[in-house]
């Protein structure tokens, strides 16, 4: 993370200056300095031993402070990972604040504790992780096998920003099917502060075949900019049962287009597409539209015309 150390889990989880910071911001108001050693293992083994207070068995804090650890290393890990393979960092103050709601989230699955032996201190340390709870909280259930996502809007927000991945909202449009037709993308990074979007013009085509360049387009975007992790978000659900099936479309086009799709999708270390009705795909959907007013081949890159495009 700091680059100034060969990587060893020691140095990633304690040592290293971004490990001490998260550790000290995630526990401030608890201890005046973090608890350290030489070894990961012996930090978890002797975790316990750490705090200055006698803890009673079976209490809510006794699941807390236990729980600190192994969701602090969780968060340096996957902070770690962002880093190596999207080439995304965030901030110690962020990676904190994401342990503590996951921390948060797993105390209100545990209400069956008794917090009735909490001291001042301990009081205050969880009233502080509150605003932690409402900003940031895990995720929803996972979509179901068939990769559909039937929740609210809200709970899917929540669940799609707190991944940690790069994602790709997508669309297509067809004003006549055939007709004039315009493809359109927004991408947000993994760090959920930058996003890019897109209209493309496409001339006469049919709504699959502007789903599928939309998505083609998203991919190449993502992938030029080094990135091998992606989520996929569209409505179009023949679409995305053909992506993750070896079902072909019956028109010689439009099999065309998927299987150069496929290909691009084979690079990605990870890649996952989900269906999700239109409420939920309102953005691309007004640039998808707005593809359609443009002339054949014009993509319209955050805001700015560039030149042509092939739409082969």
């Amino acid at each position: 993370m700091c680059r100034n150390s060969g990587e060893t889990a020691s140095h990633l989880f304690i040592d290293c200056v971004f490990a001490k910071e998260v550790w000290t911001l995630t526990l401030l108001g608890l201890l005046t300095s973090p608890p350290h050693h030489s070894s990961i293992i012996v930090l978890f083994s002797k975790w316990l031993q750490f705090y200055p207070n006698p803890i009673p068995k079976k209490s809510l804090w006794l699941h807390i402070w236990l729980s600190i650890p192994k969701f602090v290393s969780w968060e340096i890990w996957l902070a770690r990972n962002d880093l190596i393979f999207n080439n995304s960092s965030r901030s110690p103050a962020k990676s904190a604040s994401i342990a503590k709601a996951l921390l948060i989230e797993s105390v209100l699955q545990h209400s069956q504790f008794s917090d009735s032996t909490l001291l001042p201190t301990e009081k205050a340390w969880l009233n502080l992780l509150s605003p932690h709870c409402k900003v940031l909280s895990l995720p929803p259930p996972l979509p179901s096998p068939s990769g559909k996502i039937r929740e609210s809007e809200a709970a899917f927000q929540n669940w799609w920003k707190i991944q940690n991945t790069t994602s790709i909202f997508f669309d297509g449009a067809s004003k006549g099917n055939p007709g004039a037709a315009g493809a359109g993308g927004v991408i947000y990074f993994a760090d959920n502060l930058r996003k890019v979007h897109f209209c493309w013009g496409l001339g006469i085509s049919t709504n699959n075949q502007a789903e599928l360049l939309a998505l083609t387009k998203a991919c190449q975007i993502v992938w030029d900019k080094g990135i091998k992790y992606c989520q996929a978000f569209g409505d179009s659900e023949i679409l995305i049962r053909k992506i993750n099936s070896d079902d072909q479309f019956s028109n010689a086009i439009l099999n065309k287009s998927l299987n150069r799709l496929k290909l691009i999708l084979q690079d990605f270390t990870s890649f996952k597409i989900y269906h999700i009705l239109r409420s939920l795909n309102r953005e691309v959907d007004e640039m998808a539209n707005k593809g359609c007013l443009l002339a054949p081949g014009t993509l319209n890159y955050n805001g700015n015309s560039a030149n042509s495009y092939s739409i082969s």
